[in-house]
């Protein structure tokens, strides 16, 4: 016997605003540095943005970090087609 479980992503909240993301579309947030040191892989973070306002409020509080190498990675995603469902 197999037993296959299926998740549904019925909501996503904004990190930023804390808002129920009900577009279409957001904005998926991984940011990093690479600074020396083992905190290197824990500064990895991933966040779901609702708004260009929230993605600019974000990016200016992610400007202020005080670390010497930043990487930002910004993908705008489709909530219907993502991960293949349609």
């Amino acid at each position: 016997q197999v037993l296959i479980k299926k998740y549904v992503l019925e909501k996503i909240k904004c990190d930023i605003c804390k808002k129920d993301i009900e577009d279409e579309t957001y904005y998926e947030v991984t940011t990093s540095h690479n600074d020396w040191g083992n905190d290197s892989w824990e500064s990895l973070h991933t966040a779901d943005i609702c708004s260009d306002e929230c993605l600019s409020k974000m990016f200016n509080e992610y400007l202020e970090l005080n670390s010497d190498t930043k990487k930002i990675e910004v993908e705008k995603v489709n909530r219907k087609n993502r991960d293949g469902l349609k």
